[in-house]
């Protein structure tokens, strides 16, 4: 875990937050293209080398990492989105006291006095062809952020909370929604340092497990990989994923990104009369 530290946000309306002044600097196009690419060390004498031990250090090129300009297109996409969903979680605020401690289709009979949550959530689409390389810039735009920011004290005011960034799971093959379910439980745990919990028996059950923790770990953006693999059949249609989905960004106001294959495009188009859940903050091809 990354202990917290405070930077003075850049809108007036985040200063104040601590879960926007907590995450990285933001830095210009310049320094994040050099963040996010990787070039291998070479020696000009590499060049007198026997062929046997050139071929050696082809194996470098493996690693070899030339950022295009989608890179940075996803790059501020992602840093936007996880902003603009913590701008309603301020842990100080009321709204936020009562977003944690109620489900959010219950409201109390008293509205807080800086009224009820208003999710701030949104959902982007990554597509583009097995192989070539959507896993690998994902990996690499969400290691620039620390996966956990721990705090401890904002302006002389106690705060011990843990803030998860992001979470990355991959969609298991011939998924259904439960067992996304479970690897989001799963990632949740690790990143908690928790022994494993037990998933709840029903969707509806396991979906309120998942938002009591998502809630109290102040989650950035949640990566879903490898969306292809979700079973419409098995996950109970159309309607029973438009729903995982509602839960998640129109409910909890938790981003959401979709990495996959070219098929899953097709999917949504079919199957999702409100696709634009999924594409609402962009869509990547």
């Amino acid at each position: 875990n990354e202990k917290a530290e405070y930077h003075k946000a850049v809108l007036p309306e985040h200063r104040g937050n601590p879960l926007i002044e907590a995450l990285p600097i933001k830095v210009n196009d310049e320094l994040v293209i050099e963040k996010l690419g990787f070039y291998p060390s070479y020696e000009a004498d590499v060049r007198g080398l026997d062929a046997l031990d050139r071929a050696d250090y082809l194996t470098r090129l493996k690693r070899l990492r030339q950022p295009l300009p989608i890179y940075l297109e996803c790059f501020r996409a992602i840093e936007l989105a996880i902003k603009d969903g913590y701008s309603s979680k301020n842990p100080f605020s009321p709204t936020t006291m009562n977003y944690l401690y109620y489900r959010v289709n219950e409201k109390t009979e008293v509205e807080p006095k800086t009224g009820y949550f208003q999710p701030r959530g949104c959902g982007m689409t990554l597509i583009g062809e097995s192989g070539v390389g959507k896993t690998s810039m994902l990996e690499q735009i969400l290691w620039c952020y620390p996966d956990v920011i721990e705090h401890k004290c904002y302006q002389d005011r106690s705060l011990p909370i843990k803030q998860f960034i992001w979470i990355k799971v991959d969609c298991p093959d011939d998924s259904s929604v439960k067992a996304i379910c479970y690897k989001i439980l799963t990632e949740l745990d690790i990143k908690l340092g928790n022994q494993t919990t037990k998933p709840q028996a029903t969707i509806p059950q396991l979906l309120s497990q998942i938002e009591a923790l998502i809630k109290s770990s102040f989650l950035g953006i949640l990566v879903i990989d490898e969306m292809q693999n979700l079973n419409l059949a098995k996950a109970g249609g159309a309607d029973r994923l438009l729903a995982f989905l509602h839960n998640l960004v129109n409910n909890l106001g938790i981003p959401l990104l979709f990495c996959a294959n070219p098929p899953f495009n097709e999917l949504l188009a079919k199957s999702l009369k409100d696709a634009r859940r999924a594409e609402s903050s962009g869509y990547f091809a």
